[in-house]
């Protein structure tokens, strides 16, 4: 029996040196001509890291879990930068009725997008804002729902960027995969015009440094998102 349990854990710590090996050879590898990095053969690969096939089998599939590969049967193996998927999956779960779940993300990003926008417009680079402002465009121009809910989330993960914090930034990553049910449903109900004009007042207290603003004018926009799905008001983030 103790034989077993060193076993286990000898090949648990093998997995997870085999996975940090991984994650190493990522970082150092060069892209292609389309951006991608893929994982060399297995067999390759395992003696590259120095472990068997059936523990890279394992690594794999634990960096897969963890948003940072994606097998594809045929191809290959690739790397990906979806560290927040897993949150995004046990939401779903935690909170299977959609009301409830929507509620609850409008609260979170509440707690965290006031001061993304006050951060932005603190510690935001010209070229951070310039960027912001073309995204802005692209919900402006925007002719279908699916092309304003890509734009509406790209200019929220941006302002995340921009704040310069690593951890929120991967914590709104997870809260920007939920919000696509809600902007199709918000764009559809009412179409673009006052998000257009909220974020146009986000972006301007953004671009005028004026961190109080920015946040202010996030509150009034998550206000509007209650409002629009019809849920309840919340607490006093969306009394400014």
């Amino acid at each position: 029996m103790m034989s077993s349990a060193r076993s286990t854990a000898r090949s648990v710590s093998l997995v997870e040196v085999a996975s940090s090996s991984i994650s190493e050879w990522i970082a150092g590898a060069k892209p292609d001509a389309r951006g991608e990095i893929w994982l060399p053969p297995l067999q390759q690969m395992a003696q590259q890291v120095g472990v068997s096939r059936s523990v890279l089998r394992e690594s794999i599939k634990q960096l897969e879990i963890q948003g940072r590969l994606e097998t594809r049967h045929g191809v290959g193996v690739r790397a990906i930068d979806q560290l927040h998927r897993p949150v995004s999956a046990a939401v779903h779960l935690l909170l299977p009725e959609e009301t409830a779940r929507l509620r609850h993300l409008v609260e979170a990003r509440g707690m965290l997008e006031p001061a993304h926008a006050s951060f932005a417009a603190e510690r935001g680079s010209d070229e951070d804002l310039r960027q912001l402002e073309a995204i802005h465009e692209r919900l402006v121009g925007s002719r279908h729902v699916e092309d304003a809910v890509r734009a509406d989330r790209w200019f929220h993960e941006e302002l995340a960027r921009i704040s310069g914090n690593r951890i929120s930034q991967l914590m709104f990553r997870s809260l920007s995969d939920l919000m696509g049910d809600s902007l199709s449903r918000g764009y559809a109900k009412f179409g673009t015009d006052s998000a257009i004009e909220e974020h146009r007042r986000i972006l301007s207290a953004v671009v005028r440094r004026e961190p109080a603003e920015a946040a202010r004018a996030m509150i009034l926009h998550l206000s509007t998102t209650l409002r629009e799905l019809e849920l309840p008001p919340t607490s006093d983030f969306v009394h400014p």
